[in-house]
């Protein structure tokens, strides 16, 4: 079957953005960075508790030596929920500068599916990812993302697609890629 899902795509600082975030989230390190503060406190409260239970159990038998706990937990915290869902200032500016000075990036291209793979042209650049070399196929809310390595994606926005578009892309990558394609 040679089906062929073809759209013209045109890329913006907010699906940059909306990519990159995504892909921020997906590491470990960033999922559970909460927990940071427990993977410190513990311990090093074990060495100093084994080095002399008798100072220890002192130094923390007066209530207000506690504060340190929801304190570490409320700033690890905070930094985690802000720096999940967003960029930093300088992270767009670097961002938006990048697609501002590269032509390739900021005209339209044309992006086909086929039996063969992702195939993404326009007036400066072309490129083929095939099946066989993707790793994952995932889809977020705005986003299909093909992987060709675990921290590296390909990115298509979902709205230069149709509502049938959408359902034979998900269909051709299931086809391709079986337990891979994660929609």
């Amino acid at each position: 079957m040679n089906e062929e899902i073809k759209s013209e795509v045109t890329y913006t600082i907010e699906d940059f953005e909306r990519h990159y975030v995504y892909m921020k989230n997906r590491s470990i390190f960033v999922k559970y960075v909460i927990f940071l503060p427990l993977l410190i406190f513990i311990p090093v409260f074990l060495f100093f508790y084994f080095l002399d239970p008798n100072k220890f159990s002192a130094a923390f038998s007066q209530p207000k030596n506690y504060t340190i706990f929801p304190l570490a937990f409320l700033i690890v915290g905070s930094w985690w929920f802000f720096t999940r869902n967003k960029m930093s200032f300088f992270q767009k500016r670097t961002l938006t500068k990048q697609l501002n000075t590269t032509p390739s990036l900021s005209v339209p291209q044309t992006i086909t599916f086929d039996h063969v793979g992702m195939y993404g042209e326009n007036e400066f650049v072309s490129g083929l990812l095939k099946w066989n070399a993707m790793v994952e196929a995932t889809e977020t809310e705005d986003n299909f993302c093909f992987f060709n390595s675990p921290k590296f994606a390909q990115f298509v926005p979902k709205r230069f697609f149709s509502d049938e578009q959408i359902a034979r892309i998900k269909d051709l990558a299931k086809r391709h890629l079986g337990e891979k394609a994660k929609f």
